[in-house]
């Protein structure tokens, strides 16, 4: 709540001319702008930014009713996004220059009309405002929308009331833009996450789960990717008589290296079943993936084939050396 204190308006005849009593005062001004800074600066969302709008409205200005209406360039209409209480008859979408709220959205300036009674083309019929401030709400030199403060006495808003909500409508724009560019990176960020979690559970597939033993070899291994997918790669094929292995590595991390490896699944799957030595497989392997890569990716890997009496060759492209660990005698 705002801790400003003011006295509720009336509107008053004095000498035969109308004029409001109360409300606002001008050493108010400045501490009624602070609050409205430091409220917007506290919001993320655009939903929580609208409802604040009216909230703080309905404490500032003793209103009986608010809209807050944007441009929609698709309708061609300023839609009404939010307002206070229900009217009769609805808000409903409004041309540019239909209105009060459309007047001032096309002439781009703020107004205060004390009574609507002497403008009836402003108001729908049956509409019960008879005085309203409306003021565009605008960044930098695009107008965004209006918004209005009515009420249903003539001469109850004052000039206070258009200037404090003129500083509103251009901390409003302000705030609009900020949470827009706010709830478009969170959104950019759910969809990477989300495409990122698919991509892992694709590439889950191409990652062997379990690995059998194979004539007296047992496997194991552990992998876990940086991020959410990876570059990393391994694989065993078993044809005939042997075994091959492959241990590979794609440049960089995340979705282009993830991208690598799955040509890297389907080319080894298929090179490792043909009767073909290990420098073909590595040199054939090389010609159909390198020539796809994007500039500046480069893949390593490291090609082992053991045999039915578990002699072994393999081929080292670019990856880190292999590592045999003599069991009976505990040596490398």
């Amino acid at each position: 709540m705002i801790d400003v204190k003011y006295g509720k308006r009336k509107v008053v005849n004095y000498r035969g001319a109308r004029m409001v009593v109360g409300g606002l005062t001008a050493k108010n001004k400045i501490d009624i702008l602070l609050y409205i800074s430091r409220e917007f600066a506290q919001i993320n969302s655009q939903n929580e930014l609208f409802e604040r709008v009216m909230t703080l409205c309905e404490e500032i200005f003793e209103v009986d009713n608010i809209h807050l209406r944007l441009w929609n360039e698709q309708k061609q209409k300023i839609m009404p996004v939010k307002y206070m209480v229900d009217s009769e008859p609805p808000a409903r979408p409004l041309d540019s220059g239909e209105g009060f709220s459309g007047t001032v959205f096309a002439r781009r300036k703020s107004m205060l009309e004390e009574d609507l009674g002497r403008h009836p083309e402003m108001i729908d019929q049956g509409e019960k405002t008879q005085c309203v401030v409306c003021v565009p709400v605008m960044y930098r030199d695009q107008v965004l929308g209006t918004l209005s403060i009515e009420k249903h006495i003539p001469y109850f808003y004052r000039m206070d009331d258009l200037e404090i909500l003129e500083a509103m409508a251009s901390q409003l724009g302000l705030a609009l833009n900020e949470v827009e560019l706010v709830e478009g990176l969170m959104e950019a960020r759910s969809r990477i996450e989300s495409d990122l979690r698919m991509g892992r559970n694709v590439q889950s597939h191409i990652i062997p789960r379990r690995i059998d033993p194979w004539n007296g070899v047992h496997f194991y291994y552990h992998y876990e990717p940086m991020v959410e997918v990876s570059g990393d790669y391994f694989n065993v094929i078993r044809q005939g008589n042997t075994m091959t292995a492959i241990i590979a590595d794609v440049s960089g991390h995340g979705v282009p290296a993830a991208l690598v490896t799955m040509a890297l699944h389907h080319h080894f799957q298929q090179l490792a079943t043909i009767n073909i030595s290990l420098p073909e497989l590595v040199e054939e392997l090389n010609r159909q993936i390198q020539p796809n890569l994007p500039d500046g990716t480069y893949f390593t890997a490291q090609i082992l084939r053991v045999y039915q009496d578990h002699s072994f060759s393999f081929v080292n492209a670019g990856h880190h050396k292999l590592l045999h660990f003599d069991y009976g005698t505990e040596t490398y």
